[in-house]
């Protein structure tokens, strides 16, 4: 599974369309006079490259998803070695000196 990319976008044309729109009185709204926009969508581009790379971290060849892997088979292999022994002795039969 890898981490969807953004579809592309232009946010300084966005921002600045936004900043074309204006009041009845031909004054601009405080709230698109905000340049953050485009500088806010590269944060979230930057994120999504950070997520992937943790992502390639994880379950990337040697990552922490092998080791689970590895440590949940180790599990597995002793688990079916000590039902053997329980069903071993449970198998055998009574022995005469009790104690």
């Amino acid at each position: 599974m890898t981490v969807p990319k953004p579809p592309p976008f232009d946010a300084s044309a966005a921002n600045n369309a936004w900043r074309s729109l204006k009041k009845a009185d031909g004054s601009s709204y405080s709230v698109f006079l905000n340049t953050a926009y485009p500088d806010f969508v590269k944060w979230v581009r930057g994120q999504r490259d950070h997520l992937e790379a943790l992502r390639l971290g994880v379950f990337g060849p040697g990552g922490v998803k092998a080791d689970l892997d590895a440590l949940r088979g180790s599990t597995d292999h002793r688990l079916d070695i000590l039902e053997a022994k329980v069903a071993a002795l449970e198998a055998a039969p009574p022995s005469p000196f009790p104690g």
